[in-house]
């Protein structure tokens, strides 16, 4: 997962986060803006949940191909 957008089914899908190692932190970039996470917390819930995305770069169009992880 190292530098793959992460996202979860309930968040808004332009929401993800992905670790930058240009910056050596978390980015969260939301539409067309992102920002540098100073540091990633997560609740319990969000800890535990099942419901956690990752995304693969599609090679030609400017899009994320979302896939759900299996706990």
């Amino acid at each position: 997962m190292h530098g793959k957008p992460i996202t979860r089914v309930c968040f808004d899908h332009d929401v993800y986060i992905r670790y930058s190692d240009l910056f050596e932190a978390f980015m969260m970039h939301t539409g067309d803006e992102s920002k540098t996470l100073q540091g990633l917390t997560l609740d319990p819930e969000s800890l535990f949940a099942t419901d956690w995305m990752y995304g693969e770069d599609h090679p030609i169009k400017d899009e994320i191909t979302w896939t759900r992880t299996t706990s």
